[in-house]
């Protein structure tokens, strides 16, 4: 993904998070969390932001916005990847969430901007 298509997803996810306070951005080399792992996103509660490589699917993207909503909603999040005990009310919430974020990012274009941008086919 080019830096000019990285700037039109980045304005274009914030837009569309913007009532929740949290900001989205790619991944940055220096960011040592993402060092020896396979995690293509990160929600980041301290920070108040999502982050995705810009190589990851477009579904990473509203994987991580369920956690911001869960979170807004309970104070907590959790899905299935979570190390800690598991709240199977939570997971299944958050992938319903999931599922209904893809349909409304698609609904925007984000999504398909994304697969464009990656050349993901």
């Amino acid at each position: 993904m080019r830096k000019k298509e990285k700037e039109i997803i980045i304005k274009e996810v914030n837009h569309f998070i913007r009532s929740t306070g949290f900001s989205f951005r790619f991944a940055k080399t220096e960011d040592s969390y993402f060092y020896g792992s396979d995690w293509s996103g990160l929600f980041i509660k301290t920070n108040k932001e999502i982050v995705v490589r810009h190589n990851a699917f477009p579904n990473t993207l509203a994987h991580e916005i369920a956690h911001i909503i869960q979170f807004l909603k309970h104070g907590e999040t959790q899905c299935n990847s979570s190390k800690k005990d598991k709240n199977y009310s939570l997971i299944s919430e958050h992938t319903k969430l999931t599922k209904e974020i893809e349909i409304e990012l698609k609904k925007v274009d984000i999504y398909y901007k994304w697969i464009q941008f990656n050349n993901i086919y």
